[in-house]
């Protein structure tokens, strides 16, 4: 007797300096790709998916919460990838910026069938202000800032606290 798994398997990698990551041999050979194989990325919610056919338009989808940025209803378009050698995949400048990913974050790889979705590794948050997935805290219950946007909030107040004293 066999039993069928309930969900997908999961592979953790890593992005690393040069803005790559390594797909697993197993969901390439499923897939039938090899060194040089163009694919298509597309973002979708707060995961990239690839695949060697571009997805079909269904518009803008947003996560509402710290996993993904709302962009006003900005779309980007698929993006062109190319697997080299060993799986590795270069992530696109474009999408680097609009995802927020920076080196040295895990990833989840999962094989849909039709696509492979690739997505952060744990919950991460984002700052509120500007977005960013690198020093963030919690300020306050559910508030998520970085370091830097933190500081500049420190010395706004700082501020404002030494020009209403001047003022009385």
């Amino acid at each position: 007797m066999s039993l069928q798994a309930t969900t997908p398997r999961q592979y953790l990698t890593t992005l690393t300096n040069g803005w790559r990551f390594t797909l697993p041999t197993s969901v390439r050979k499923a897939h039938g790709w090899d060194a040089g194989t163009k694919l298509i990325a597309t973002i979708r919610g707060a995961s990239l998916v690839f695949s060697t056919e571009p997805e079909p338009d269904e518009g803008h989808v947003s996560t509402h919460g710290n996993l993904a940025r709302d962009f006003d209803d900005e779309m980007l378009g698929p993006q062109e990838c190319y697997l080299g050698s060993g799986g590795k995949i270069v992530l696109p400048a474009q999408l680097r910026r609009r995802l927020g990913w920076v080196v040295g974050k895990r990833l989840v790889i999962v094989d849909e069938g039709d696509g492979v979705s690739v997505t952060l590794c744990c919950d991460a948050k984002r700052c509120e202000s500007c977005g960013s997935i690198s020093g963030v805290r919690e300020i306050i219950h559910n508030v998520f800032l970085c370091s830097q946007c933190w500081g500049n909030y420190l010395r706004e107040m700082h501020a404002k606290l030494r020009l209403g004293r001047a003022r009385a």
